[in-house]
């Protein structure tokens, strides 16, 4: 189980890479296109499809590395205040929630993937395939399931485990 964990982290780690670097050509991108707007009246072809395909690409690829840092939103102040294996036990159901949510769009998005496909459906301007963008955002999606899935598992076994407890409530701020 640590190894597979390790593994997902390591490509989470990789797709925040990405996402990253997607946004920083992303910005200079747009800078470009913004100056040869208003310079010389001459937009480059396509800006609003690109940037479309682009943000589901950085918004999608970031989610399992935020997850991996525990940097996402998380309201845990009434949960904190339970005594410590009730919270486990709150926060295992919460997680398990959010893991079967995430399963639901992981699925959604696999589909959307393959009726792009059969309908070869396209951008208007550049004639650039979605199915890909939709592909991409599915394996996005199954990894930040992964992950939610790996940490409800621990949360369960944190009811049981008092250091398990302790180093999940550690992280909660």
């Amino acid at each position: 189980m640590k190894k597979l964990y390790s593994v997902i982290v390591k490509l989470s780690r990789h797709l925040g890479k990405l996402s990253a670097f997607l946004l920083f050509i992303w910005v200079f991108f747009i800078t470009v296109d913004i100056i040869l707007r208003f310079a010389f009246k001459t937009p480059i072809k396509g800006t609003v499809e690109l940037t479309e395909l682009w943000l589901s690409v950085i918004v999608f690829a970031s989610f399992p590395l935020v997850q991996t840092q525990k940097a996402h939103v998380g309201v845990i102040m009434a949960v904190k205040a339970l005594p410590e294996r009730l919270s486990m036990a709150v926060y295992s159901i919460a997680n398990l929630i959010c893991s079967v949510t995430c399963a639901l769009v992981t699925y959604a998005a696999a589909q959307q993937a393959i009726r792009s496909f059969k309908r070869n459906m396209i951008t208007d301007v550049l004639r650039i395939s979605k199915y890909p963008f939709y592909i991409f955002e599915a394996v996005c999606m199954a990894v930040f399931c992964l992950l939610l899935l790996a940490e409800t598992i621990y949360c369960v076994y944190a009811i049981f485990d008092k250091d398990a407890a302790k180093e999940i409530r550690g992280q909660w701020v």
